[in-house]
């Protein structure tokens, strides 16, 4: 049993052990207990993985597992191999956030921030003034702000203009799970990166729509949260077909 899983037989070990040194009830109980805790420690040490192309047929894999794999321009393809629930959605979101080398959240906060120091270069130039050590330190400090922030989006608006979640490892999801996709769909969007599910379960697939995942009243686009796709290949097709540049999604019609 060890050879063939190390978990399993680490479980029968501490129930048989319990059992024998104290009493059969609480070495079932106890049994129980550490396979749940078992379960939840797999649950937390899944990480989001890139996946890439075959170049003989549509079939996705790891990029970092396998070699010769193909991306594709513009949509990155990406698989979560556990279910998403309240206690690994953050980690989730992170680790999505971490291989798709783009935090939308920090990107926005670069973004107003960018904003704001240039409305108030813009408002404190009509006053000439003789710069002091403190405003030419502040100055520098706008200007690398915003090196940063055109670096960032120089950076997105070439990789990444639709992301692909393969949903096939997926097994449920509960209502923060939902959320967190809702989250991480209303991120990117707003960065001009439209979020895509693919494979998904009939039981993921309930539980989106009884979450609301496809409501479409709030977004104003009737008809687009509604598309899931059978296969990661469609998808990807549909992502390319839309080619909307990053930025450009508030002044889309």
């Amino acid at each position: 049993m060890w050879r063939v899983n190390r978990i399993d037989a680490s479980i029968w070990l501490i129930t048989m052990a319990t059992s024998a040194l104290v009493n059969t009830e609480l070495g079932l109980l106890v049994g129980v207990l550490t396979s749940a805790f078992f379960v939840l420690g797999r649950t937390q040490q899944a990480q989001v993985t890139e996946l890439g192309r075959t170049a003989t047929r549509e079939h996705y894999e790891n990029v970092s597992s396998y070699r010769g794999l193909q991306t594709h321009s513009g949509v990155a393809v990406f698989r979560y191999g556990a279910p998403i629930y309240y206690a690994n959605q953050s980690l989730f979101k992170k680790s999505l956030y971490k291989c798709a080398d783009l935090n939308p959240v920090k990107e926005k906060a670069l973004r107003l921030k960018f904003k704001k120091n240039k409305k108030q270069q813009e408002e404190t130039g009509k006053i000439p003034k003789v710069k002091s050590e403190d405003n030419l330190s502040k100055e520098n400090e706008v200007e690398a702000s915003a090196s940063i922030t055109m670096m960032l989006d120089e950076k997105s608006s070439i990789n990444i203009r639709s992301l692909v979640i393969d949903c096939s490892g997926i097994l449920f999801l509960d209502t923060a799970g939902i959320n967190a996709l809702k989250e991480v769909r209303k991120d990117y969007r707003e960065l001009g990166v439209e979020v895509v599910l693919a494979q998904c379960n009939t039981s993921v697939l309930d539980s989106l729509e009884r979450g609301g995942y496809y409501d479409s009243k709030k977004d104003g686009e009737v008809g687009k949260n509604n598309m899931t796709f059978f296969t990661i290949a469609d998808a990807v097709s549909y992502a390319q077909s839309i080619n909307v540049p990053n930025g450009d999604y508030d002044n889309k019609s």
